[in-house]
């Protein structure tokens, strides 16, 4: 029965060559669409799923939607907050000269944050230590891609990037980020090396970096929110 089937559809595909060649082309299209719709959206609702902490990481905003909060507010946040397990700034570096030995680049990509950043945030180390590798100011955390550019197959770990006239020691490895993060960044560098730099990170009036928390879990989101409306 099926082999008929076959046979007839070939018959009236030979019939009707230029009436059949734009519905298979139809369909065709169709199909691609289709597909590549699905892989859009399955990559858009992927996004930041990756994080172990995904479901009690938050950012802190402005009741406007802005994301930039001031210096001071995410050790305030953390000391006075008991809800708040972690707190950790985040600030998109300028594009900046990078170097290392006889190279000299301009790199962008670049991120200061806290130490418990990596502590909020999945990083998957492969060389380092997790918990110390953004502790001292002058030191900095590379992506493999990054590592790759500047110490080809020798091992970066230890080794000497001179970014913003300083001598930063490589203290950690991370595999390069995943596209689907709304963070993203190649290289990161301590919060505290700002205000070796003269940042005043005790501010409270300056609004320019944003702020992330971890909250304990089973906290409620709404009761937190209450809590801190109207701190600044």
């Amino acid at each position: 029965m099926i082999k008929n089937y076959i046979k007839s559809a070939f018959k009236n595909i030979k019939k009707r060559k230029g009436y059949s060649f734009i519905n298979i082309i139809g369909l065709g299209v169709g199909i691609a669409s289709c597909i590549l719709i699905f892989l859009w959206v399955h990559h858009q609702l992927s996004y930041d799923q990756f994080h172990v902490n995904r479901d009690s990481l938050h950012s802190v905003n402005f009741s406007n939607g802005s994301e930039a909060t001031p210096p001071a507010m995410a050790d305030y946040l953390k000391k006075r907050y008991g809800d708040i397990l972690n707190a950790s700034r985040f600030n998109y570096a300028n594009r900046t000269r990078v170097k290392c030995n006889e190279k000299e680049m301009m790199e962008s990509g670049g991120a200061f944050v806290d130490p418990s950043f990596s502590d909020m945030f999945t990083l998957k180390f492969y060389k380092g230590n997790a918990k110390t590798a953004l502790l001292k100011p002058e030191s900095i955390v590379l992506t493999k891609s990054l590592a790759i550019k500047y110490f080809g197959n020798k091992d970066a770990l230890g080794e000497t990037l001179i970014i913003y006239g300083k001598d930063l020691k490589v203290t950690g490895l991370i595999e390069d980020y995943p596209t689907n993060s709304y963070i993203q960044f190649k290289f990161l560098m301590p919060f505290e090396l700002l205000r070796q730099m003269g940042a005043n990170l005790k501010i409270w009036t300056n609004n320019w970096h944003q702020t992330y928390v971890q909250l304990h879990p089973k906290t409620d989101l709404k009761t937190i929110n209450k809590k801190i409306s109207g701190l600044v």
